[in-house]
């Protein structure tokens, strides 16, 4: 509240004015100054000459009714800027006063503030944050982004620290940077194993560790569990639980991705039909809603944070592993009207169906209308992914 509002002098006026020595005659100067700035010319006159009829009339009453020695003694004893002055008489202190010195605050100085506790405290855990669990957890960090030097997992299981290779990083950097603490919060109970294993940041002078549950996909935040995003699912699996069949498809999008960033994809401008990139003949859309009336053999919770909320990655006995954007077959079982599923060459997929719009060597995307929405991966000279998108 300003102080140059009517609720903050009223709140002042109110209070002990023995109790600190803030309303003094140049207080009173500086006040009157300060709102004859503000008020209109015509009527500064009114307020000059009201204060000096209103002194005068009370000096009028007071030489009046007491006799003159008394008058200064009066004024001694009730002027709190005389306390202590020698000849004056204060009287005794009214009960608890505070110091004079200690209190004394020009009228405009700012109020106090609490102060800021220390932050740069080494921690490794973050067990003390239970009270911030609101909004992205990025924020909720006790560092930034850009002070974070290298990221690593610890395997609890193995008892081995492997580094998270630099142009992987963004993938938990994003998961942080994006999930909502209050969407994300974990709906089932989580028995996480023992001893658990954990994300570690590395700084320039210290290491935090953010504990890690493989099995529910959850990281540990101030005594509470948070569903992790897909990204991050992929890359654990792949650390900690290699040659299972996420940490298979991890193993491949990842090179996918790094020749991508290593090498230009080829490219061409080939419009093919829509129905020729439908897989037994169903797009995303009617996928998704096949398998949702079907029984999946496993789930595992993740955080969507484009649409965030959680969501899931369900994997079926047929051999398809469903993520909230995508549907990937992982067999031979599913196929195109021309033939095109898993185990095929590249000199047959572009025998039977054409050069892909978007080509890496591990992986090959094509355009239905304007998105690469059908995708396949390559690896040791044969189809070992075919993947269909959801359009976006």
């Amino acid at each position: 509240m300003s102080k140059l509002e009517p609720e903050w002098w009223y709140r002042k006026l109110k209070e002990d004015p023995l109790r600190k020595k803030t309303f003094t005659m140049d207080h009173i100067s500086h006040i009157e100054k300060r709102a004859g700035e503000t008020m209109p010319k015509s009527k500064r006159w009114k307020r000059v000459l009201l204060p000096a009829l209103s002194v005068a009339a009370a000096a009028a009453i007071i030489f009046g009714v007491l006799p003159g020695a008394k008058v200064a003694d009066w004024i001694r004893s009730i002027a709190p800027w005389n306390n202590g002055i020698q000849g004056g008489d204060p009287g005794p202190a009214p009960p608890d006063t505070e110091d004079p010195d200690s209190s004394d605050t020009d009228v405009n100085d700012p109020e106090p503030q609490d102060p800021t506790p220390p932050d740069d405290e080494p921690i490794d855990d973050f067990a003390d944050y239970k009270e911030e669990i609101y909004g992205k957890l990025m924020d909720r960090l006790p560092f930034k982004e850009e002070e974070i030097q290298a990221l690593s997992v610890y395997n609890a299981a193995s008892g081995q620290e492997i580094e998270i290779p630099e142009a992987r990083n963004f993938i938990w950097l994003q998961n942080l940077s994006w999930m909502d603490l209050e969407a994300a919060e974990a709906s089932e109970a989580v028995d996480p194993a023992e001893p658990e294993s954990a994300l570690r940041f590395h700084l320039e002078d210290a290491r935090y560790d953010l504990p890690y549950d493989m099995a529910s996909n959850t990281i540990e935040w101030g005594g509470e569990r948070f569903y992790a995003g897909e990204g991050v699912l992929l890359l654990m699996s792949g650390v900690l639980q290699p040659g299972t069949p996420l940490a298979e498809l991890d193993r491949i999008q990842e090179r996918a991705y790094m020749e991508k960033l290593q090498q230009s994809a080829e490219s061409t401008e080939d419009v093919y039909d829509w129905r020729r990139l439908l897989v037994d003949g169903k797009d995303f859309n009617a996928w998704e809603s096949e398998l949702s009336k079907s029984e999946h053999a496993a789930e595992i919770k993740t955080y969507d944070y484009i649409l965030e909320k959680a969501g899931s990655v369900k994997m079926y006995e047929q051999g398809i592993l469903f993520f909230n954007l995508s549907i990937v077959f992982t067999n031979e079982r599913f196929e195109t009207a021309d033939g095109i599923r898993v185990g095929l060459t590249p000199e047959q997929v572009i025998g039977r169906l054409g050069k892909p719009n978007t080509e890496t060597e591990t992986q090959w995307s094509y355009i239905v209308g304007d998105y690469h929405t059908f995708h396949l991966y390559f690896d040791q000279g044969a189809v070992k992914y075919m993947e269909l998108t959801m359009p976006l």
